[in-house]
């Protein structure tokens, strides 16, 4: 029987360093008390009187003299091994692993390049191996371990360029698909620059491949870029929605950077848009193969908003859905509603037909939610959005954004929202210093906070006095990155009162002390003096 990628492994290709100590020390004691014990024998003397030594005493001294020989030969044995320990090398070699765990290395290694697109630059013209191809070229070992493990081959790529693929995707896309096995399909579709996407039709390679692959396929990630057009991709989304089968797909992501936006519609649905998307399928037939799905991540294409596609997911992203596309607050309500095991949402939508800001509220209980990301929405709708939501008990990262130009009331906005959700992590982009401040105060969970802009433009720095007193979190770590900064300002932050940091981190950032950038050699010196003024945090 196999055994699974477990602890046991470990376990097993390692030693423990307590035990030989715990042993060593036990050894010890006992060899230490042996001879006291023996010792109560005293031999013969004149001055003594003479033991009288039974036969059972005698046999007993007997069986004493062999056990001590044997613990001689033991321990030579024990010395040996102990030698033989020093003369190791302190790191196993990798191909000393079992099959499966370095199968499970394998996979580790696929999550730093999850894809060929990654690999491929219209720069280049040099074909490179790419994972897992590269992995079976190490040794005759790792071959066969990469070949017999079909995990390893179930993403495959294909561009929409029917040259690239020509040149390179075809025959990688063929050996993924020979040495996947039975697995379900993670079926990635993309744009690449300077490849520009070719005509999709029955004739077409990528037609006939799509078509051979579709029902196995469980993920499928349609990646256009500004050369979207709603033709050829529009075709592809349809050939691969028609071949697929219900209960079996289950995550799908579209995205294009252009500037249109498309519905995705039955071919019995009347309602057509110049930039939709119409499948080869019946308005009911596509939502029946929708509604299983659970993970939909949206860019500028959607399904209609009351289709069952948004029912039973546990992560929304829909983005870019802003401008030309509106969705009725009472359809984002339904389709909240209809999906309570939501992990993961996030919003980048205008809202059309708000109700009044007095209207009655019944919150929409999202036990399960532990990332919610308003980063793309703008902050005129964060409370008309935020007032429905109810978080479980579960540690929520909390992702905002405020424009240059927006205005944002933060304890208006985010309070109620905030009181009734347990954020530990919030990632904020274009806050002010009070504005932070603020939030602070409304999250008393909070460990990591991450500033990716800061507003440097003030004619003053916030003084403490402005602060008031009041209650603030005890972070494990504040990171601060991508803008220019005010010293002024971390002073300020690190003082305020009952406000506790273990550790600030700067990334790619720009430091301004009284308005003037502060230059690279002088950098360190800045960071010093904050650091001993605040001995007790890590910068």
């Amino acid at each position: 029987m196999k055994v699974p990628f477990t602890t046991s492994w470990i376990v097993y290709y390692t030693i423990l360093p307590h035990e030989p100590m715990t042993s060593s020390n036990l050894l010890h004691a006992r060899l230490q008390s042996y001879p006291t014990t023996r010792s109560t024998k005293r031999p013969y003397t004149p001055e003594n009187e003479p033991y009288t030594i039974t036969s059972q005493l005698a046999l007993q001294m007997g069986v004493e003299a062999e056990l001590v020989r044997l613990l001689e030969a033991k321990l030579n044995e024990a010395t040996g091994a102990i030698e033989r320990s020093r003369d190791r090398p302190q790191r196993i070699a990798i191909n000393h692993f079992p099959p499966e765990l370095l199968a499970h290395v394998f996979h580790l290694v696929l999550t730093s390049r999850p894809c060929g697109k990654r690999d491929h630059s219209h720069t280049e013209t040099s074909t490179e191996l790419v994972y897992p191809v590269a992995l079976s070229q190490v040794c005759s070992r790792w071959r066969h371990i990469a070949f017999n493990t079909p995990t390893l081959w179930s993403h495959i790529d294909m561009s929409t360029s029917a040259t690239l693929n020509q040149l390179r995707f075809n025959r990688l896309a063929q050996l993924h698909l020979d040495h996947s096995g039975e697995m379900p399909l993670d079926l990635h579709v993309f744009d690449l620059e300077g490849h520009p996407p070719s005509s999709f039709g029955c004739h077409d390679p990528l037609y006939r491949f799509i078509t051979q692959l579709s029902s196995r396929v469980f993920s499928f990630n349609l990646d256009a870029n500004r050369a979207y057009d709603c033709d050829i991709h529009g075709r592809i989304l349809s050939t691969l929605l028609k071949g697929s089968v219900a209960g079996k797909l289950v995550r799908i992501a579209i995205s294009h950077d252009d500037i249109c936006h498309s519905v995705i519609r039955g071919n019995d649905d009347l309602n057509e848009g110049p930039d939709d998307i119409k499948v080869d399928l019946s308005t009911e037939q596509l939502d029946a193969l929708l509604s299983s799905v659970s993970v939909l991540n949206l860019k500028r294409v959607q399904p209609q908003w009351n289709s069952r596609a948004y029912h039973g997911l546990v992560e929304l992203r829909l983005k870019g859905m802003y401008s030309s596309v509106y969705i009725k607050e009472v359809e984002l309500v339904s389709i909240l509603r209809t999906s309570p095991g939501l992990r993961v949402l996030e919003l980048g939508v205008e809202i059309d037909d708000p109700l009044p800001t007095d209207a009655q509220v019944t919150e929409i209980p999202l036990e399960d939610l532990e990332v919610l990301d308003l980063s793309k929405t703008r902050c005129y709708w964060h409370s008309t959005l935020l007032r429905w939501l109810a978080p479980g008990p579960k540690a929520l990262q909390f992702i905002l954004r405020r424009g240059k130009y927006e205005n944002i009331e933060v304890k208006r906005s985010l309070g109620p929202f905030l009181s009734r959700s347990r954020v530990t992590n919030v990632c904020e982009t274009g806050l002010e210093l009070m504005h932070i401040l603020e939030l602070l105060e409304l999250c008393p969970n909070l460990r990591e906070l991450a500033v990716s802009w800061a507003d440097a433009h003030k004619p003053d720095p916030l003084q403490i006095e402005q602060i008031g007193v009041t209650v603030l979190p005890h972070l494990e770590c504040l990171y601060l990155t991508g803008a220019p900064i005010h010293i002024e300002d971390i002073v300020t932050l690190l003082k305020a009162p009952a406000f506790l940091v273990m550790e600030v981190a700067f990334y790619d950032c720009t430091l301004l002390k009284v308005g003037v950038s502060v230059t690279r050699d002088q950098e360190e010196a800045q960071l010093k003096e904050l650091h001993l003024n605040n001995p007790d945090v890590t910068l």
